[in-house]
């Protein structure tokens, strides 16, 4: 899990973030909300002549958002979790 977003695979921090989303959904108007939060950590090892050759991680965090607004439902997803990726989010 990424630290950068302040994750780092704690599954008490993935629910705050979820419900930092889910208020400032409300705070715009939603009147439901739904967030899922998804991280995973990736990593791939290449070897040639029996040697490491290439080794690549990567770690990510996406959000989706269901935001409920009347009879109108809207459904987006971002993988940037700062403030400014979570009102890009919720616009």
């Amino acid at each position: 899990m990424s630290e950068r977003h302040g994750i780092g695979g704690d599954p008490q921090e993935a629910l705050r973030l979820a419900e930092r989303v889910v208020q400032a959904a409300e705070a715009a108007g939603a009147h439901e909300a739904e967030a899922l939060v998804v991280a995973g950590e990736s990593a791939l090892t290449r070897f040639a002549n029996s040697e490491i050759h290439q080794n690549v991680a990567s770690a990510e965090v996406y959000v989706n958002l269901r935001f409920v607004k009347g009879k109108c439902i809207g459904v987006a997803s971002s993988g940037r979790m700062d403030p400014e990726g979570v009102r890009s989010l919720v616009e």
